[in-house]
């Protein structure tokens, strides 16, 4: 049987703010200066959400979003394997699976 979790806290308060900006379209510096804090600090919350869903990019963590708000259940592997465009279709048809450590 497949480990399924829920997408229910995938981020913490902090890299909530800042990923929400980032699915809005602003650059880490906006996003800095939106929430009053360092790009450095913004960037390390959007590394830490990538490294510990291992994503490999931004991308990533915007349909991770997406999926957050619509409680919706995914396949890690789908987000690093398959396009932008085609994730956003399967989105309603994939389980959240976290990856085997």
């Amino acid at each position: 049987m497949k480990n399924q979790n829920s997408v229910k806290t995938p981020f913490s308060t902090s890299e909530l703010r800042a990923v929400e900006l980032l699915a809005q379209g602003y650059t880490e510096k906006e996003i800095a200066e939106k929430l009053c804090i360092s790009p450095h600090t913004v960037n390390n919350h959007l590394r830490n959400v990538r490294e510990r869903k291992s994503l490999r990019n931004d991308k990533g963590v915007v349909l991770l979003y997406i999926a957050y708000l619509n409680k919706k259940h995914f396949s890690m592997a789908a987000i690093r394997e398959v396009d932008i465009g085609a994730i956003f279709i399967l989105l309603n048809a994939c389980e959240y699976t976290q990856p085997s450590l």
